[in-house]
């Protein structure tokens, strides 16, 4: 992999993780969100199949953004970035929203 594919990977994971932040900050609900970002947060928040560091991470994040309910997000499309992106989402998104964040958004 070049030093250009990995610039445009990590310009591709900020820009996710902005966008699902600015997102969660407004309450916009999740059926209007871009079906990319929708399954960039499943993924970040879903600990099915991930070893127990990032299972522990995903679980962290939901509940940090949806306190004990369970949210039912459309499973959608993935590619390889997506791994990674949700990655980053859990890396760093809970830093940028307060909690309960995602509750606005499931009306």
């Amino acid at each position: 992999m070049t030093r250009a594919e990995v610039e445009r990977r990590l310009l591709d994971e900020e820009d996710v993780l902005e966008r699902v932040a600015s997102l969660l900050a407004q309450g916009i609900s999740i059926r209007d969100w871009p079906e990319q970002l929708i399954v960039a947060l499943r993924r970040a928040i879903c600990e099915d199949g991930l070893r127990s560091t990032e299972a522990d991470k995903a679980f962290a994040l939901r509940r940090h953004l949806f306190g004990s309910v369970a949210p039912e997000l459309p499973a959608g499309a993935t590619n390889p970035l997506e791994g990674r992106r949700a990655e980053r989402l859990r890396a760093d998104l809970p830093k940028l929203v307060p909690l309960r964040a995602g509750l606005r958004c499931l009306r």
